[in-house]
């Protein structure tokens, strides 16, 4: 076991889960995502399709690919400016 390696990996962790939003967010019943984008001119046509897909839970979005990781494979790619955001269920 590497100590170091260890914690660089935590910390490497925890800032991809607080690039992505989800690092100290709310819990909420049924933990569901969407992708958030910045709504603006700059937004690539990947992360607008990504915008309309359903919420998913986060093992979904995962294998899909956080933003800001190659895993998404966006357009925009590492300079992704989305995030993942609670989806809050609305009572009918």
């Amino acid at each position: 076991k590497n100590p170091e390696a260890l914690k660089i990996f935590w910390k490497a962790l925890r800032e991809g889960l607080k690039g992505s939003g989800l690092w100290g967010s709310k819990r909420y019943p049924l933990e569901l995502w969407e992708w958030e984008t910045m709504q603006d001119e700059d937004v690539c046509e990947d992360c607008l399709q990504r915008a309309s897909w359903p919420p998913m839970d986060i093992a979904d979005w995962m294998k899909e690919g956080l933003p800001r990781t190659p895993e998404a494979e966006t357009e925009c790619g590492q300079d992704c400016r989305c995030r993942l955001v609670p989806y809050k269920l609305t009572k009918v």
